[in-house]
């Protein structure tokens, strides 16, 4: 074990940030499966270490480390998927609120904000580091058709 502290999102108060999220983007809920697919992998997936690099640590009162700011591999089209389905829903989702929502506004915005406790830099390349994987890839795009799900494109 590394002995980083991991377990902090999933103390109270995660169910209501998220249900903020929800209520941002629940026009769609082709956006909400997206969004809610990213953060609970960030947060509880148990693969984990093959797509998340802990990139800064802070040492707690109790001796323990406590992870401050992540590296997130995904790959372009995983960013794809979850930007098209969120851009039209709501922009404060990604922190303007006088223009469009931009790619690099939505996972700048959802990674470093002032509600962000551990802070996540969001890494979409081709290809991720040695030694790591990209997130997983399982979203759905805006042209698949899904029962109940709003069409985003």
């Amino acid at each position: 074990s590394s002995g980083i502290n991991a377990e902090w999102p999933l103390r109270p108060g995660m169910k209501d940030k998220i249900g903020t999220a929800d209520s941002l983007l629940d026009s769609c809920s082709r956006a909400v499966t997206n969004f809610r697919s990213l953060i609970c992998d960030l947060t509880c997936s148990q693969d984990q270490s093959l797509f998340l690099e802990v990139t800064e640590t802070k040492e707690r009162d109790d001796g323990s480390v406590q992870a401050k700011r992540l590296s997130y591999y995904l790959s372009q089209s995983y960013s794809d998927k979850v930007w098209m389905s969120i851009r039209k829903t709501n922009k404060f989702i990604c922190g303007n609120f006088w223009s469009e929502c931009s790619h690099d506004d939505l996972f700048s915005f959802i990674g470093n904000n002032h509600w962000t406790k551990l802070k996540t830099d969001y890494e979409i390349a081709d290809s991720p580091p040695a030694g790591f994987e990209h997130a997983s890839d399982d979203h759905l795009a805006c042209e698949e058709a899904a029962e109940g799900v709003c069409n985003c494109a």
